[in-house]
């Protein structure tokens, strides 16, 4: 019907066109009346602009119309890619198809897209090229194909049906730096401070520990934004097993220095053997009794829980006990083996300190719940080089995260002040939820100051889930899956709710 209507439409206007050329040769042959003459002189233009408008109303209705499509499919994808982790571009391209199939203008001759993510599944772009029919622009010879575009469909190279080509592009970009209804202008960004709490304990070896690697890093690629310029990304690591290795900031979060003493004479820096204390923890030995090279070393340079849900600075009485004294050792190292690593916006290191994961050791885990704190808390600033100091609470333009993640239960403590006759997992299960309680509930104006996502990987026991539960901020923070794909795609799904989704152009 829409083709016999254009084809009568065109002929239509070719025989006006002939009677308006005739009428005007009688017109001009009559010099009865100057208006005649003058109607006869712009009757012709005037169905031409007719025309004209016409073809250029319907080439900017579909254009406007097939901008609208273009922009539904490209979010479209972009909503697809934030919760599949597999097979991504596929999933992305067919719900942008889908989207501008449902929505594309239907007055066309015919009309396709090309779907084009970039590498990191950030940005994806839509482009449309649509064929209107444009029967009067053929006759004045303006914007037909008339053969001349290789891609236009054949009845566009029909004189009767020539046709102009409309071309669209859409871009929908997981924006990180964007607020939520501000469509990315230039003023409209956010600052965010991630930390990630890190399960590499014993019982995450083999696979577990790979598809950890690969979730935590995907997470960085999408958080870690590429402009630093105008506003900030930072993510900082908190791997844990029976301890934390806070690696080069030991002394100033436990008042010990991790170097013996030039004399080697200083007890603080001589781990004596078990056998050296009596029952009531008195040191029974002297410093003359051993040989220097053998029990004068270094510190451990892992800590173990302090007593509090606080997240106050490591100075005085708040300092963090050492791996060493807890376990009354001399072993100069500690487990696990991965070092802290504060906030920074360098992909590489983040991602490098997460390849030198090794699974070891039992589960501390309300201690790495405590260092997904203390990295991103204001209080800890003095702790961490300049570059990796949290900004304060209530800081305009800024939003913290902390993601706990872990696979089993937590069923160690080394810090003294716990030996209460409790069990460990139930005591650490509690120590975690009033650390996570403190840290979404220290307010400052009307928003938590860190906002708290928690990942249960394989959990085998209903005290863990519920603890994972309680930490999270509400029940759409909380993540529980049984297998690698869907451990990565919890942690994709969590970075694509950090950031945003924007249209671009």
């Amino acid at each position: 019907m829409f083709a016999s209507f254009h084809r009568d439409l065109f002929h239509a206007t070719r025989r006006a066109l002939a009677a308006g050329s005739a009428l005007s040769r009688r017109l001009r042959a009559n010099t009865s009346g100057n208006v005649a003459m003058m109607f006869g002189l712009l009757v012709i233009p005037l169905i031409g602009a007719i025309g004209l408008a016409i073809d250029m109303g319907r080439t900017y209705h579909v254009a406007v119309h097939t901008q609208g499509a273009l922009d539904a499919a490209a979010l479209a994808a972009g909503r697809v890619a934030q919760i599949e982790k597999t097979d991504t571009t596929i999933k992305a391209s067919k719900a942008a198809s889908a989207y501008f199939d449902q929505t594309k203008p239907t007055d066309v001759v015919q009309s396709n897209i090309v779907f084009a993510p970039n590498s990191q599944q950030t940005e994806f772009t839509v482009t449309a090229t649509s064929w209107v029919r444009t029967p009067f622009l053929s006759v004045l010879k303006l914007f037909s194909p008339r053969g001349s575009d290789t891609d236009a469909p054949a009845a566009c190279k029909d004189s009767y049906y020539a046709c102009t080509k409309v071309t669209s592009t859409a871009t929908a970009q997981i924006c990180l730096n964007c607020s939520d209804v501000g469509g990315g202008n230039a003023d409209d960004g956010t600052n965010l401070e991630i930390s990630m709490m890190l399960d590499v304990t014993g019982s995450m070896s083999g696979d577990k520990i790979v598809d950890l690697q690969i979730a935590a890093k995907d997470l960085i690629d999408i958080v870690v934004w590429g402009d630093q310029s105008k506003y900030t990304s930072k993510v900082a690591l908190a791997p844990f097993a029976p301890a934390v290795n806070v690696g080069d900031y030991f002394t100033k979060i436990t008042g010990k220095s991790d170097q013996e003493d030039n004399d080697g004479r200083s007890d603080r820096n001589i781990h004596f053997p078990p056998t050296c204390f009596n029952g009531s923890g008195k040191l029974t030995c002297k410093t003359s009794d051993y040989n220097k090279p053998k029990y004068i070393a270094k510190y451990a340079k892992c800590v173990v829980e302090r007593s509090g849900a606080t997240d106050a600075a490591p100075t005085g009485k708040n300092v963090l006990p050492t791996w060493n004294d807890a376990q009354n050792s001399m072993a100069t190292t500690c487990e696990p083996g991965a070092a802290i690593v504060p906030l920074t916006s360098d992909r590489t290191k983040l991602k490098d300190a997460i390849d030198g994961f090794k699974a070891a050791g039992t589960t501390a885990g309300h201690l790495g719940t405590a260092f997904a704190w203390y990295l991103i808390s204001p209080n800890w600033s003095d702790v961490w080089p300049e570059e990796s100091a949290p900004a304060p609470y209530g800081t305009p333009k800024l939003k913290k995260y902390a993601i706990l993640m872990t696979d089993g239960e937590y069923n160690t403590l080394l810090g003294e002040q716990y030996s209460d006759g409790s069990s460990e997992a139930t005591t650490a299960l509690t120590i975690a939820k009033d650390h996570c309680t403190a840290m979404k509930n220290n307010k400052l104006a009307s928003d938590p100051n860190i906002e708290v996502y928690t990942v249960g990987f394989k959990l085998t026991t209903k005290a863990s889930k519920a603890m994972l539960k309680s930490c999270a901020s509400s029940d759409k923070h909380y993540y529980e899956t049984s297998s690698g794909d869907g451990l990565k795609a919890a942690f994709r799904d969590i970075a694509l709710k950090i950031s945003r989704l924007r249209l671009t152009n």
